[in-house]
């Protein structure tokens, strides 16, 4: 009989159990819509679709059958290389043009992802997307800083920085990435 007192009260309930622990990040506003669109015609709480869709991941993950899972994967057809280079933007023309020093994230023959650590600058953005520009690589065992004529296809910003995925004007051959050294 105290047990059933229990179980009315909730304390040995299991089916209402708060959960012990919380997590928050950041998601793009497009991809929270979409998963709000979706808990809604799941009848579910955001945070309820969110724990499931995870819990399932880490199952096929922990079973070796990510491909049996809906992941999304890179589907460039020109592979992304993760690096930290540092280079530099180069906007304007020969007489009249401003440098910004970057990082490359990551590059392919096709294009890069760039970050600008200095905060957000409108003006930059406005002249990045109005007009291609230039970008230099300095590589390891390389002289002559590579030149890459690129334009802005994504922005990130936020009140720190500004990311910039760009392409690259006219497609590099891996070569003339990266050139051969003379072996000594």
């Amino acid at each position: 009989m105290a047990k059933n007192m229990e179980l009315r009260q909730g304390k040995a309930s299991n089916k209402r159990r708060r959960k012990a622990s919380s997590c928050s990040f950041r998601l793009e506003p497009n991809v929270k819509e979409r998963l709000q669109a979706v808990a809604k015609k799941q009848g579910r709480t955001l945070s309820s679709l969110i724990e499931r869709t995870l819990n399932c991941f880490i199952d096929s993950y922990e079973k070796g059958n990510l491909d049996s899972y809906l992941v999304q994967q890179d589907r460039r057809e020109h592979p992304r290389k993760d690096t930290l280079i540092p280079a530099r933007w180069r906007i304007g023309n020969k007489d009249d043009f401003a440098e910004y020093d970057v990082i490359v994230k990551n590059i392919s023959t096709s294009g890069a992802y760039t970050f600008y650590s200095n905060g957000c600058n409108f003006p930059l953005l406005e002249k990045l997307k109005a007009q291609p520009f230039r970008l230099y690589i300095k590589l390891p065992a390389v002289h002559k800083p590579v030149e890459l004529d690129c334009e802005a296809k994504r922005f990130h910003i936020t009140n720190d920085s500004t990311s910039v995925g760009i392409e690259f004007v006219n497609t590099l051959k891996e070569n003339n990435l990266f050139p051969q050294t003379k072996e000594r």
